[in-house]
C-alpha cells in the first residue's frame, strides 16, 4: 500500500506529466517535519539552539541592538520560519529582557507545518494571546465532497493546529483567531502551487499587539456603535 507522500507524488505526475526535483525534495520535507519531532538524542539530528542556549541568547540580543539602530519601532515583526521546538525563540527573548521596551514592541510570527512541533512551542506561547492561519498552494483541492475548497482545508489546516496546542496545554483563553487563508499569503511568492505554501502560521502577540487587535474588531462590530461622520461643511 503506498504511503500518503508516494501516492501525491504519483498523483502530481499523474496530473502534470513529471515533478522538478525542488518539488519533490519539497514534498518529501513537508511529509517528513509534518509527521515527527525530529530533533534531539530520540530523533534523527541536533541543531545549535538544542546544545546550547548561547546560540539563541546572541541571535536575541542582536535582534535588539538593531531595533535599537532602527530607532525603536513598535510594532516590529519578528518571524522565524521553521522554529522547531521554540527553543532558539525562547532563549532570544529570555536574553532580550534587558533592553528596555523591546519585549513590549515586537510582534512575533512563528511558521511552522508541523503539528507535532506547534505543540512543543506551548511553552513559548503561554503567555501571550494567539492567532493562527491555516494556508495551501495554488493547487485546487481536488478530493473529498462537492464545494470543498482550499478555503475549508486552509481553516481545517488552522482548526486542527488549534487542537494540537490545546492539547499541548495552551489555555483556551489564549486563542483569540483562527481562521483560514487559502492560498492568498503564499510563502513561496515565485511558485504559488509549491507545497512550502501548505503550512500553519501562528502570530504571538504582544499586550500592544492584543489591544489592536481588540480595536479593530470592535470597529467592524455590528453591534458597537458608530461615531456618526461630521457632515462637511
Amino acid at each position: 500500500m503506498a504511503s500518503p507522500l508516494e501516492a501525491e507524488i504519483a498523483q502530481r505526475i499523474a496530473a502534470q506529466g513529471s515533478v522538478s526535483v525542488a518539488e519533490y525534495m519539497a514534498l518529501c520535507l513537508a511529509h517528513y517535519y509534518g509527521t515527527r519531532d525530529p530533533l534531539g538524542r530520540s530523533g534523527d539530528f541536533i541543531t545549535a539552539p538544542e546544545v546550547s542556549q548561547m546560540f539563541g541568547e546572541l541571535i536575541g540580543l542582536w535582534m535588539a541592538a538593531v531595533w535599537q539602530q532602527m530607532r525603536a519601532p513598535s510594532p516590529v515583526p519578528i518571524v522565524e520560519l521553521g522554529p522547531g521546538r521554540g527553543t532558539l525563540m525562547a532563549d532570544a527573548l529570555r536574553a532580550a529582557k534587558i533592553v528596555p521596551g523591546f519585549r513590549e514592541a515586537i510582534s512575533l510570527h512563528l511558521v511552522e507545518i508541523s503539528a507535532v512541533l506547534q505543540a512543543k512551542q506551548r511553552e513559548t506561547l503561554r503567555d501571550s494571546g494567539v492567532s493562527i492561519a491555516g494556508h495551501t498552494d495554488s493547487v485546487p483541492y481536488s478530493g473529498g465532497l462537492a464545494g470543498y475548497s482550499n478555503w475549508e482545508l486552509s481553516s481545517e489546516r488552522a482548526n486542527a493546529a488549534r487542537r494540537a496546542l490545546v492539547a499541548g496545554h495552551l489555555s483556551e483563553e489564549k486563542l483569540l483567531q483562527v481562521r483560514g487563508l487559502a492560498d492568498v499569503l503564499p510563502l513561496d511568492h515565485d511558485t504559488a502551487d509549491s507545497p512550502l505554501n501548505r503550512r500553519i502560521s501562528i502570530l504571538v502577540m504582544n499586550k500592544a499587539a492584543e489591544r489592536a487587535f481588540f480595536e479593530q474588531a470592535k470597529r467592524y462590530d455590528v453591534d458597537t456603535p458608530q461615531k456618526a461622520a461630521t457632515p462637511a461643511s
